[in-house]
């Protein structure tokens, strides 16, 4: 029995309160984060703003280290961590953002090790997921033809690219926590930043519009 005394019950609880602000984000801004970063320019820019953040909570992690401080465990989660890393999950609404490096960089901000920080990002996608994939399930049904002979066919499709989706997502999830175990996420700072600048590149020689 999953209780609130239970450390399942608490990380249940950290979840929830970690989930609030994308859910207040989402309802409330999505239009708005729509019209204003959903174009080439403003990806770009995110992309390298979130690389920056990275980086810099990289920076600030080894500093910690480096003066002696320890590095926060699962069971040192606070309601505070799960504030901080859902505010750092609600600015990934906008393209360019990474959900989960945009978290992990909240936690390893917060004091988190890097593993923990890593998981938590992972537990707390998961309400996030599920929403999105209802809401879609919803929204196919609305404007599906119930009597159509195709709805079988869609929806084994859907189911198919579903059960694909979770696992090729649990696959990656367990090698980014593996990965992070031992290696910093420098490698994904040059990523960002590599992409941001091949879009403003491709911007500005006309290749793509603004």
């Amino acid at each position: 029995v999953i209780t609130s005394a239970t450390a399942e019950g608490r990380t249940a609880k950290l979840i929830i309160v970690g989930t609030i602000p994308v859910v207040l984000v989402g309802l409330t801004l999505s239009k708005w984060l729509k019209a204003t970063f959903y174009h080439p320019h403003a990806i770009a820019w995110v992309a390298i703003l979130f690389a920056l953040l990275m980086a810099t909570a990289e920076w600030w992690a080894a500093r910690r280290r480096h003066n002696g401080l320890p590095e926060r465990g699962d069971t040192e989660l606070t309601w505070g961590d799960a504030i901080l890393v859902g505010c750092f999950q609600a600015l990934a609404l906008m393209p360019g953002g990474s959900r989960s490096g945009t978290t992990i960089t909240a936690g390893l901000f917060a004091g988190l090790a890097r593993p923990t920080a890593a998981r938590f990002s992972f537990v707390l996608s998961l309400p996030s997921i599920l929403a999105a994939g209802v809401k879609e399930i919803y929204d196919w049904l609305k404007d599906a033809d119930l009597a159509s002979d195709q709805l079988r066919e869609q929806a084994a499709a859907m189911l198919v690219g579903g059960i694909v989706s979770a696992i090729v997502g649990y696959l990656s999830i367990a090698w980014l926590l593996q990965y992070l175990r031992v290696n910093s996420m420098l490698v994904f700072v040059w990523y960002r930043l590599i992409l941001g600048a091949t879009i403003l590149a491709l911007i500005a020689s006309g290749f793509i519009a603004s």
